[in-house]
């Protein structure tokens, strides 16, 4: 994974997930559709992990997008 900075304007992971969280999305559904540990989406979520990888980014947008492809306000653009 690497660390490359996100440009500007876009979400922030920890953000994403809150939202995803507020309309029934898990941190273990999460954890299950990226691949990655439960205990790292909770932290991220709760803001104890700084921050995310871009790989990670991705994979929470990938998912935010496909549960709420009406809302493009946390959707990278390919």
């Amino acid at each position: 994974m690497t660390d490359t900075p996100l440009p500007p304007g876009y979400i922030p992971a920890e953000d994403m997930l809150r939202l995803m969280y507020s309309r029934g999305i898990t941190d273990t559904e999460v954890a299950r559709l990226t691949g990655v540990n439960q205990s790292t989406i909770t932290r991220l979520r709760q803001g104890t992990q700084k921050k995310a990888s871009a790989d990670l980014y991705f994979r929470i947008c990938a998912v935010y997008r496909s549960r709420f492809p009406e809302d493009t306000a946390g959707a990278y653009h390919d």
